[in-house]
């Protein structure tokens, strides 16, 4: 997700939020018991060395197997 004219910090509040959303309502699936989704995130910020989109995501994915590793369902900023 691009947030255009987003601080890290608001970027940071808004994916926690959708987070947290996700993981409030069990997914009813027919013919199976609920299934509890959660949601890990990677997040970063375009930097002003950042001269390829590859290094954005580069950080973005980093962070997101940051999330993983610690445990998932939660948002890492790198």
């Amino acid at each position: 997700m691009l947030l255009p004219h987003t601080s890290q910090i608001a970027g940071q509040a808004l994916a926690e939020r959708i987070r947290l959303n996700i993981g409030e309502k069990p997914l009813s699936v027919t013919g199976a018991s609920e299934l509890n989704i959660t949601l890990s995130i990677g997040q970063t910020s375009i930097a002003a060395q950042d001269e390829k989109p590859e290094q954005i995501l580069k950080r973005a994915d980093k962070a997101l197997y940051d999330a993983k590793q610690n445990g998932r369902n939660r948002v890492i900023c790198a």
